[in-house]
């Protein structure tokens, strides 16, 4: 959900799009801290190559990320 705060469960790669065939922003290690962005699509993720994939911010960078790489922050 847009707004949702969110941390890294393993090492993870954003990525420009949501997609394995996109290219990768940056490497993100366990336990890094984000947010979840709203979509221009409206929909709550997106299913694409096999995952859940998330529009998400990380210390500034602004991708996608794997939904199974992720979980809600406590």
């Amino acid at each position: 959900e847009p707004g949702a705060l969110v941390r890294t469960t393993d090492k993870v790669n954003l990525r420009t799009g949501p997609g394995t065939n996109f290219p990768v922003l940056s490497g993100l290690e366990p336990e890094r801290e984000g947010v979840v962005l709203d979509h221009s699509n409206q929909l709550n993720g997106v299913y694409a190559t096999g995952y859940h994939w998330w529009r998400v911010e990380f210390d500034g960078m602004q991708g996608w990320i794997a939904e199974s790489f992720i979980q809600l922050s406590e």
